[in-house]
């Protein structure tokens, strides 16, 4: 059975803790403020059903993102981050995430079956002209590569996106040679535009990059 294109078998929207997500069975976006994100429940490629919910970062989520990315392997198609990565690194990140706007920056940790599992952000476009445009930015933690979760992620901050926003355009920047991300992108209904030469530089060294775009009009269809 496919990982991520089969059906979802539920879907819930919440507030702003696991309490409120667990309470509510909320399918009308329009009936909730302040709304978060949404749970994907699907059976992944390794047979097990997941439920991957995003949500809004807690300032005691900041040893579990230390753990997640004080791993060296896990930077390699991020942008530069400290390493070691400490719990105060953590901390400032989860501070600047709660305190961004929120109708330029959308935030969310990634959550699986109750445990941290990465990061998922859609940015604006910082010029004016772009402001209806979103660039698209994720990681999952590496124990968890290729169970579908970044799938389940992705198109469920682009749902939310589209359903809750102006934006008409998301965007997402890859480097060449991460096949993974790439795939992820197409499976959530990405279309690859072009490609950057020499356009990323991580450890010294040049690497193209590719460029994604989903637009709301097909999104929805």
């Amino acid at each position: 059975m496919s990982t991520d294109s089969g059906p979802i078998s539920r879907c819930y929207f919440f507030i702003r803790n696991i309490a409120e997500h667990r309470a509510y069975n909320i399918t009308d976006t329009h009936s909730v403020d302040r709304v978060c994100g949404r749970c994907y429940t699907f059976l992944n490629n390794r047979g097990f059903i997941m439920e991957v919910i995003l949500r809004e970062w807690f300032a005691s989520d900041a040893p579990a993102l230390a753990k997640i990315l004080n791993d060296g392997e896990a930077h390699k198609f991020l942008s530069d981050l400290p390493l070691p990565y400490t719990a105060a690194d953590a901390a400032w990140f989860i501070n600047h995430c709660l305190n961004a706007p929120k109708d330029k920056t959308y935030q969310f940790a990634i959550v699986a079956d109750g445990k941290l599992a990465g990061n998922i952000s859609a940015e604006r476009g910082a010029k004016n002209i772009q402001r209806l445009s979103a660039e698209l930015g994720y990681y999952v933690a590496r124990p968890l590569w290729g169970r579908g979760i970044a799938t389940a992620a992705v198109k469920a901050i682009a749902k939310y996106i589209f359903e809750n926003t102006d934006i008409v355009r998301l965007t997402a920047e890859v480097f060449a040679e991460n096949a993974a991300s790439a795939r992820v992108l197409e499976k959530c209904g990405f279309r690859r535009e072009g490609t950057l030469k020499s356009a990323l530089v991580k450890y010294g060294k040049l690497h193209d990059a590719y460029i994604y775009a989903l637009l709301k009009d097909e999104a929805l269809q």
